[in-house]
This record gives structure tokens, C-alpha cells and sequence, in this order.
């Protein structure tokens, strides 16, 4: 009895791996596709059969995470590109912290993989690298995204190798420019660009100008790093009528405009920082970290397991598990959302959605510091996104005077959800401007910044429209008090307005108290409900 059960599981065995080995190539090669190409290439010691399967598969990924080993670039071209078999690629995922004697073997992969008619391509690098001008003359590239330490040199009208027909969505990750016309010619050259996302490190350009005729979707990131003092801020111009989405956080620019954009729907805009300001910030440096987790000393050991390994062995000498992570998202869930329809979950401001607080910064006001000149442009700036349907708004640490605001005016008639953060000076316009005004989130932290004035007639969106209001970080201050009192008291259709206290400062006594205070409240609407937290 117990021979036949071992002769049985002997049987069975075999039979799973028959069963794999059954599915014709091109199904397992779209299996292998999903892998990284250490681990697809795992696979050829598996059978004869295997062998050079993984040569078929048309992704190459050499991505990282942490803690992963990276292959030398002469490596990855001798062991893999020179025994790749596939005609059209479709995706090139590769992370390199290669020194300068490896250039040209990094630009030699790159330039096979174009040969190869790459659709998708995601370089990352941790040294200085000047791309080569073979990834920008691209025919077949539908995505594209550069990160790291690269390099973008000088383009000019006549420079007839700069054309990419095809590309739809370009991720510049703190890349520098070499002029400022540099990223304007390369946006000038992709005919159906769809979605721009710009994270700047560098302070390489003066006047940095984004400029497209079809791109919808555009975000632009300028964290603050120690190199952006008072001398080499920058002027940033967005000229781009067809955006649908705009994200700018913007903590280092000294002057802010934007063309018309009669087609926005949403808008995420933090300003931050200033001219003067002379404050450290907490820099949350992920992608110099990406770049540093790679130590020489992993090459090395992947180096020596090459020289161990006969060339017949397809399988050797490539990272390991190298990039479960997605690339292509963007770090705010909001960017995922639809920009086109509201329905009734907006009247649902969660904890979830965060409300807009770059992590990069300390939580600590710093001296003001906004010169005249940067206020006004901020406020022309918001004035621009007149037509947007969903609007998150944060001017925290701006200082802006009253004489500016005085003469600051703007309708939002399509404006439907508002999320802010900043300047109570900009709450009374928005509420007198936005008739059709739904859903109010209003984060009451910074208290130096509480200029709460009461409108002089009520506005039309409090007596029709304003359904769900929420209050964050509540401190139980004077100004907080005055402005929930005027909403619950002139909110004619109000059916929820929730506050969120300060997780910290304020003991159980003061919240009851403050509880019972705004309970006393005299409200508009007898649908309301009052939830504090």
C-alpha cells in the first residue's frame, strides 16, 4: 500500500510540470511578461524547451525596490540584450547607479530597445547621465518616463532628432534641462501628448516653462531643497489650454502664471514658502534613498556570481526581484479620480482623503515671508481656475496683504467641491462667487492665518446648493467658532457638517464644551446633522 501511494506522488509530479509545459510559447511568454527579467530568465534551467523562452518576452525589467540587486550595465547588454530575440518590445524598465565607464553600454541597451520599437520606457539613474538623443527620436514610445540624476541637453528649431509621434504620457522625475527652451521644443515634438507629470530637483533653468497645445493632464511638483535660497529661485509658466487636470505644489518659485484654461475641471494647488523665507524643511528625499539602497558591494557579489556561470546559462547574473512596484502612479490618489461627473459620494469627505500637506514639510509656521510680487501673481494664478468643477487649495505660510486682496476678484460659477487650506481672506470670495457650491472643507490649522470676515449678504450657494461642510485640525479658537456659526446659521440645505479636532492640545473638557457650544448654534437647515470628532 505504501509503495502504490509513493509510485502514485511520483506520478503526480511530473504531470504538473507536463501541464505547464503544455501551454504553447506565446502564452507563456505573456506569463514571463509579468515577471522581472532576473526571474523570467530563472526559468531556462527548467527544461530545454525553456531555454531561451525568456528571449521572447517582450518586456525587459531591471526596475528596483529595496534592498534589490542591481546588475553592471555590461552584464545586463552581454547576458540579455545581445540574446534577446524580440523584434517589438513592449515595455524597457531599467535602473542603473553605473559609473561613467559604463555610459556607453547603458546607451547601447537603451538604443536596442529603440531599435526594438519600445512602446514603454522607464529610466532610472543615480549618477549624473546625459540621455542619449536615440530615446528622444522614438517613433513608437507611447510612455516615457526619465528619473534620477539625467540629463536633457540643448535643443533648437533645427534640431530634426527630437520627435516622438507617438507618446502620450511623459514622467520627467528630477531631470534637468540645459536651457530654457529645452523643454518647451521637446513638448513642441509630441504631437499627441496626453498627461505631463514634472517632479523639479534641480535648479537648472531660471524662467521654466511648460507649454503644449493637447496635453489634459499636468502635475508639477517643485519641492523645496536646500539649494532653492533666495538666489536662484525661478519663475514657472504654465501655457497649456486643453488641461482638463492641473496639480501644481509649487514651494520654491518666485512667480507663478498660467494661460487660459476655459477646460479645467479639477485643480490641486499648494502654495508654499517664499522669496525671504529662511527655514529648514524636512525633505523627503525618496528617490536620492532609491538611488543610495544599491550599494557597490551588491554589484560586486552579482558580478562574481557572473564570472562562476558558463555562457550556455541564460539565467544568471540579473537582478533579483526587482520592481513590484508601479511606477506610473502618482503619489496622490486624487490623480486617479474622474475629472468629468460629481455624484452624490462627494457630499463624503473621508479621512482617507488627505487633505493637502506635503509630507516633505515640518508642521511649524515659519516666518512670513511673500514678497508683494509673488502674492499677486499667486492670486492671478487662482483667479485663472475660474472654470474648475473641483477645486483643493492650500496657501499656507503665504502672506498676502489687504491692499492685494482688495482688489482680487473672481467667479467660480462651475466650482461644485472646495477643499482649502491657507488665507480665510479667500473663503468669503469663494463663498459670494460659487453659487453652485456643494461640498466645503476647510482645514482650520495655522491660527496666525484666521482673517475671517463675514460676508455682507449671504451667499446664494449657502441658501441652495452647500450640502456637506468639514472642518480639520479644530482648535476651538475665536475665528474657528465665528465661521461655523454664520454657516449652520445661514446653510439652507445643509445636511452634514463634521469637525475634526487637533489630535493633540486639546483635552476632553474643552472638546464638550465646544460641542455644546456649536449644539446651541442656531441652524438653517433642520436636515442637519452635527458630527464632531
Amino acid at each position: 500500500m505504501e509503495k502504490t501511494q509513493e509510485t502514485s506522488r511520483k506520478q503526480i509530479i511530473p504531470s504538473s510540470v507536463d501541464r505547464l509545459s503544455a501551454f504553447p510559447d506565446d502564452v507563456l511568454c505573456h506569463i514571463l511578461s509579468f515577471l522581472p527579467t532576473k526571474t523570467s530568465v530563472s526559468t531556462s534551467i527548467l527544461a530545454q524547451r525553456w531555454k531561451l523562452l525568456w528571449a521572447h518576452v517582450p518586456n525587459i525589467i531591471f526596475g528596483h525596490d529595496r534592498g534589490s540587486i542591481i546588475p553592471e550595465i555590461d552584464i545586463i547588454y552581454n547576458k540579455v540584450f545581445l540574446r534577446y530575440r524580440v523584434k517589438n518590445m513592449n515595455t524597457l524598465r531599467l535602473f542603473s547607479n553605473h559609473d561613467s565607464t559604463q555610459s556607453s553600454k547603458l546607451s547601447a541597451c537603451i538604443q536596442d530597445a529603440v531599435n526594438r520599437n519600445v512602446k514603454e520606457m522607464h529610466l532610472f539613474f543615480s549618477i549624473s547621465y546625459t540621455f542619449p538623443r536615440c530615446i528622444l527620436n522614438c517613433k513608437t514610445l507611447v510612455y516615457l518616463r526619465l528619473s534620477g540624476y539625467g540629463y536633457i541637453t540643448l535643443m533648437t528649431v533645427d534640431d530634426d532628432d527630437v520627435w516622438l509621434p507617438c507618446l502620450k504620457k511623459l514622467f520627467l522625475d528630477s531631470v534637468a534641462f540645459e536651457c530654457e527652451g529645452t523643454l518647451s521644443y521637446l513638448l513642441s515634438n509630441c504631437p499627441v501628448l496626453d498627461e505631463l507629470i514634472i517632479n523639479r530637483s534641480y535648479p537648472d533653468v531660471n524662467c521654466f516653462i511648460v507649454s503644449s497645445r493637447t496635453i489634459n493632464r499636468l502635475i508639477l511638483d517643485s519641492p523645496f531643497y536646500g539649494f532653492f535660497n533666495v538666489n536662484n529661485r525661478f519663475m514657472v509658466k504654465i501655457d497649456a489650454p486643453e488641461l482638463r487636470y492641473l496639480k501644481v505644489y509649487d514651494f520654491a518659485a518666485k512667480d507663478v502664471t498660467v494661460g487660459s484654461l476655459t477646460s479645467l475641471v479639477e485643480a490641486d494647488v499648494n502654495f508654499k514658502g517664499g522669496e525671504n523665507d529662511d527655514f529648514d524643511y524636512h525633505v523627503d528625499a525618496s528617490v536620492e534613498d532609491d538611488a543610495n539602497d544599491v550599494s557597490n558591494d551588491d554589484n560586486d557579489s552579482v558580478e562574481d556570481d557572473a564570472n562562476d556561470v558558463s555562457d550556455d546559462d541564460d539565467d544568471d547574473d540579473v537582478s533579483d526581484d526587482d520592481d513590484d512596484d508601479d511606477d506610473d502612479d502618482v503619489s496622490d490618489d486624487d490623480d486617479d479620480d474622474d475629472d468629468d461627473d460629481v455624484s452624490d459620494d462627494d457630499d463624503d469627505v473621508s479621512d482617507d482623503d488627505d487633505f493637502p500637506d506635503n509630507n516633505a514639510l515640518n508642521d511649524e509656521a515659519p516666518p512670513l515671508g511673500r514678497d508683494v510680487l509673488y502674492a499677486r501673481s499667486v492670486l492671478e494664478f487662482v483667479g485663472g481656475l475660474c472654470n474648475v468643477k473641483y477645486l483643493r487649495l492650500s496657501t499656507k505660510w503665504m502672506n498676502v496683504s489687504d491692499s492685494e486682496f482688495s482688489v482680487w476678484a473672481a467667479n467660480y460659477n462651475n466650482l461644485i467641491k472646495l477643499e482649502f487650506r491657507g488665507d480665510w481672506r479667500f473663503i468669503p470670495n469663494f463663498l459670494q462667487t460659487a453659487d453652485n457650491l456643494q461640498v466645503l472643507r476647510i482645514c482650520t490649522a495655522d491660527t496666525c492665518y484666521k482673517h475671517w470676515i463675514e460676508p455682507n449678504q449671504v451667499p446664494q450657494c449657502l441658501s441652495t446648493h452647500l450640502r456637506t461642510v468639514r472642518f480639520d485640525h479644530f482648535e476651538i479658537a475665536e475665528a474657528e467658532m465665528n465661521i461655523i456659526e454664520y454657516i449652520l446659521r445661514n446653510a439652507k440645505v445643509l445636511k452634514r457638517m463634521e469637525i475634526h479636532s487637533k489630535g493633540y492640545g486639546i483635552d476632553l473638557e474643552k472638546k464638550s464644551e465646544a460641542l455644546d457650544l456649536i449644539s446651541s448654534f442656531k441652524q438653517g437647515s433642520v436636515e442637519c446633522t452635527l458630527d464632531f470628532h
